[in-house]
């Protein structure tokens, strides 16, 4: 957990993500409403999230020394270009949202997908970052289903090479 005075410095640094109401507080507590997280509406096809979801398990699988550990990455168009590891699927993922805040980095309109499963802190985390779609091997928690129909994005779960299911945002994924 972050201290106060840490989550302060954050927050400043989070302002451009988070708008105007971001102030002091700690970006976790902000309150975001689904205007301000979607500007357009991406449409996302089945095989661009299981190619996302594929290169994190190739990449888990090419380091011995990484078995087991879940696997949290950013993808556009299919490309993983940001990736954290843990052994919990939520550290993994704070650290990915800690490095797209400190590095100023974008993720609008691209896909946060994990190899755990996902939880509603995640796809509110998504949500705030920009995030089109959260996206996993595993399957979402109710509450997680919840607030990604409340935000308006996608969430795809039981990802795999041939099938996945969306629970959230079904008119916005190709399917062929």
């Amino acid at each position: 957990l972050l201290s106060e005075h840490g989550a302060r410095r954050l927050a400043r640094r989070c302002r451009p993500l988070l708008g105007a109401g971001g102030g002091n507080a700690h970006p976790a507590s902000a309150r975001v409403s689904p205007e301000a997280i979607v500007v357009e509406k991406r449409a996302f096809s089945q095989e661009e999230v299981s190619c996302g979801i594929r290169r994190l398990k190739r990449i888990d699988a090419s380091r011995s020394h990484a078995k087991g550990l879940c696997q949290c990455g950013v993808a556009f168009q299919g490309e993983v270009v940001l990736r954290y590891e843990d052994a919990c699927p939520l550290p993994a993922f704070d650290k990915l949202c800690g490095a797209c805040l400190l590095k100023n980095r974008s993720i609008s309109g691209g896909a946060v997908l994990t190899t755990g499963p996902i939880c509603r802190s995640m796809v509110e985390a998504a949500a705030r970052l920009g995030a089109d779609l959260v996206g996993s091997c595993g399957a979402p928690t109710r509450q997680a289903v919840e607030a990604a129909r409340r935000l308006g994005i996608v969430l795809a779960g039981n990802v795999d090479d041939v099938s996945m299911r969306v629970f959230s945002g079904e008119d916005r994924v190709v399917r062929k």
